[in-house]
């Protein structure tokens, strides 16, 4: 099965790969725009995000084709969701905005056949060669289908962050799939990001003073080896460390907050940094009910603050885990070094649930880049009640923590095992 063998290693696969011309899918109804601009708030960020989707073969593979079913869907989503037919522009003064095209020049459809099995995973998602690589270049909303002998196919979806957060493109997504089959969209979006244009600035604005320090930063040439690899912990991992902290200090905590607290203290050890300098967990929160009025229900737009725990590395790498797991959080900018850890949780998000027809995804993950000092969050089990944290290190730095896990655990656990089990890092 298609989805086990990914999941099962992030090796490459050798395969023959048949690709179609891409197609321009331009909306089904003219958009309503009226002056050509449309408004984007200053938490909507530009740059392009990959999610490739897997989808087994079933009775609707024999008469139905995927790549039809999708150029129609997303034609037909198009008019619902007409900033997606635009690019994205610079003002005089420096801020994003998006200038609304012609229908004929929106989005793009790719189409590939593989003979055998996948290559790299980058090559499920839409890149035209042509292309400059200029964010102001790239198309607001790219499809690529991939086929596959045994009747399952992949679709790797390519976005502008500048259109939505995570939850707004899982909305998207699921409404894509809603049109597809043909049935009501459960969550109409709500276009109007006009609803944040009054909103406050940030209270406040710090940064990890490493002017004194030896802490090694992004562009630091010992970290050239840089390695992706992640970390597995089941839901019953994560009740027992949940139960634990539950004794210390705090009364309930959360499954991101039990394994982030775990994952930033593993990390600071790995970095073997000195005890008094500053570290700090940054992450996203959704701010879609904190604001005032809330946001209406289905806001396709980007409505996440960054924010941060920190404290020293002697504090969290010396004190019990329910320490860190407590601290309080700070709004924070995102200095990347090794005092930093910047991860997404992309674990409540039902990216999964995007049916076209053929049923939910049985395998989704990002696709991109490894940046140092960032990571992700991913649900993982079938109950999808465990976390996956993926994340680029140097060698050197995975090395360490898959000693210290072994120093703290059963000798046999490594990294790239399912399961962790923590009860000797508590």
């Amino acid at each position: 099965m298609l989805s086990q063998a990914a999941e099962s290693s992030t090796s490459i696969f050798s395969c023959a790969v048949k690709r179609k011309e891409a197609k321009l899918v331009a909306p089904s109804l003219p958009p309503p725009v009226k002056d050509g601009i449309y408004w984007l708030s200053n938490l909507d960020t530009p740059m392009m995000v990959n999610i490739v989707f897997f989808y087994e073969s079933n009775e609707l593979s024999n008469t139905a084709d995927p790549v039809m079913v999708l150029q129609n869907a997303v034609a037909r989503s198009l008019v619902h969701y007409y900033p997606l037919a635009g690019r994205v522009e610079q003002s005089s003064n420096g801020k994003f905005q998006e200038l609304m095209l012609p229908s004929q020049d929106s989005d793009v459809l790719a189409e590939k056949n593989l003979d055998t099995n996948m290559e790299y995973a980058h090559k499920f998602v839409y890149t035209s060669v042509g292309e400059s690589k200029s964010i102001l270049d790239q198309r607001m909303l790219a499809i690529e289908v991939t086929r596959f002998k045994c009747g399952g196919f992949c679709v790797g979806v390519s976005i502008n962050h500048c259109m939505c957060d995570g939850i707004a493109f899982s909305e998207f997504l699921i409404s894509l799939g809603e049109i597809a089959r043909g049935v009501p969209m459960s969550i109409p979006p709500a276009l109007d990001r006009t609803l944040l244009k009054a909103r406050d600035p940030l209270s406040e604005i710090a940064e990890i003073d490493q002017s004194n320090s030896n802490v090694p930063t992004a562009h630091d040439p010992s970290f050239d080896d840089m390695v992706s690899s992640f970390m597995c912990f089941d839901s019953n991992t994560i009740d027992l460390q949940k139960q634990v902290v539950d004794e210390g200090i705090l009364k309930t905590c959360t499954s991101f907050e039990v394994i982030g607290a775990f994952i930033w203290r593993i990390r600071t050890t790995a970095f073997c940094m000195a005890s008094s300098q500053l570290t700090k967990f940054e992450f996203a929160i959704d701010c879609r009910t904190r604001f005032c009025p809330p946001l209406p229900r289905g806001y396709h737009g980007n409505a996440v603050v960054s924010t941060c725990a920190m404290a020293s590395a002697g504090e969290v790498t010396n004190r019990e885990l329910s320490y860190a797991v407590g601290i309080d959080y700070l709004e924070q900018t995102r200095p990347l070094s090794t005092s930093t850890l910047l991860a997404s949780s992309w674990c409540g998000i039902p990216f999964h649930k995007a049916d076209y027809g053929w049923g939910e995804a049985t395998l989704f993950f990002p696709v991109g880049q490894p940046i140092f000092g960032t990571g992700a969050f991913l649900a993982y089990g079938k109950d999808r009640k465990g976390i996956k944290f993926v994340a680029s290190l140097p060698s050197l730095a995975w090395a360490n923590i898959e000693f210290l896990l072994q120093q703290h655990t059963n000798p046999e656990i490594s990294v790239e095992m399912a399961t962790v089990n923590l009860r000797g890092w508590l």
